[in-house]
């Protein structure tokens, strides 16, 4: 008897032994966000806690962002092969001699905008001259504010620019009566304290310009392209279920970050669901990028960002590529 047990542990071993060996030799991966977990992220959330990474053969580690993390050094340093931003840092990385590659487009749109108390005598940006406005220092906005400017023939010069903090006391009590922030954070956490605002976003003023991105080093994209097909495409899953489900969406964050109540992630995706799409997304697919308007952003790079060329810019695709998603094979 003794011998047959011992003969049928070692039949599970055997049968064991392969599932292990292949779990172990899933290609692991990092994605670091630029920001704690929420709405803003909901697509890679999805993907791995529904097991699309997985699904894919890919050990996918997601690591929550935050005010000191940066998330291009991240990638520069090698502690990971994904990371999630906008995209002037990666032209600024560019003229550095670091080359990253933009590999989707979480949103279509930019993420950020302007707003006043519905009670101020701002009612257009016009009204900006001669302002002050609270601003994320480093940020989209403060690059995309002069255009955005200039588009309603305000001089940028006229504008004052102060460092936005994480409170809104600032705001609330009218020292700055102009506050940046994101679409489904700020003008929300205003309206629940009571006060109604006014909102001038930046995709009104901006449209060439993309709002979140995901990247890779041009180097590992060019040598592990299945792992970074696999990992695009199993994300573009996770995003498009996040805008068809955004209630099951919302259950699924809040396990990974308890302290966003369901409100405030209802009011994100509320927001930003309708950012993640466009024409192109429903012609070709979720995360699609176009080249004219990444050459668009490379002349605003330019005009407003310091970005300093010799000669002519670089073609368009130096910087992004449509061919890992799913659509695209």
């Amino acid at each position: 008897m003794k011998n047959r047990l011992l003969s049928i542990a070692g039949l599970l071993g055997a049968l064991m032994a392969p599932l292990g060996a292949y779990a172990s030799s899933m290609p692991q991966v990092t994605l670091y966000l630029k920001w704690v977990p929420q709405y803003q992220f909901a697509g890679y959330l999805v993907a791995e806690k529904k097991g699309y990474y997985k699904d894919a053969g890919l050990d996918v580690h997601i690591v929550p962002g935050g005010p000191n993390i940066n998330t291009v050094q991240e990638i520069a340093d090698g502690a990971a092969q994904f990371g999630i931003q906008t995209a002037e840092p990666i032209f600024y990385a560019y003229s550095h001699g670091l080359n990253l590659t933009m590999l989707m487009a979480d949103f279509q749109e930019p993420y950020e905008e302007f707003m006043v108390k519905k009670s101020s005598k701002i009612m257009s940006v016009k009204d900006f001259a001669g302002k002050t406005v609270g601003i994320n220092i480093g940020g989209l906005s403060q690059l995309l504010l002069p255009v955005m400017l200039e588009s309603e023939g305000v001089d940028p010069s006229s504008v004052h620019t102060v460092r936005k903090t994480i409170s809104l006391t600032p705001f609330l009590s009218d020292r700055v009566p102009i506050w940046n922030g994101y679409v489904g954070n700020e003008p929300f956490q205003a309206m629940n304290q009571g006060v109604p605002v006014r909102e001038f976003k930046l995709a009104k003023y901006v449209p060439n310009w993309y709002g979140d991105v995901l990247f890779a080093k041009s180097s590992y994209v060019t040598n592990h392209p299945d792992i970074v097909r696999k990992f695009v495409s199993a994300s573009q899953k996770g995003w498009v279920f996040a805008t068809e489900h955004p209630k099951e969406t919302i259950a699924i964050i809040r396990k990974i970050n308890p302290q966003k109540s369901d409100k405030a992630l209802s009011q994100e995706a509320q927001a930003a669901i309708p950012l993640m799409t466009s024409a192109a997304t429903k012609t070709h697919c979720f995360g699609w990028m176009d080249a004219g308007r990444v050459s668009a952003m490379e002349k605003d790079m330019v005009k407003f960002g310091g970005w300093q060329k010799s000669g002519a810019l670089p073609a368009p695709e130096t910087f992004f590529s449509n061919q890992y998603l799913s659509c695209a094979h």
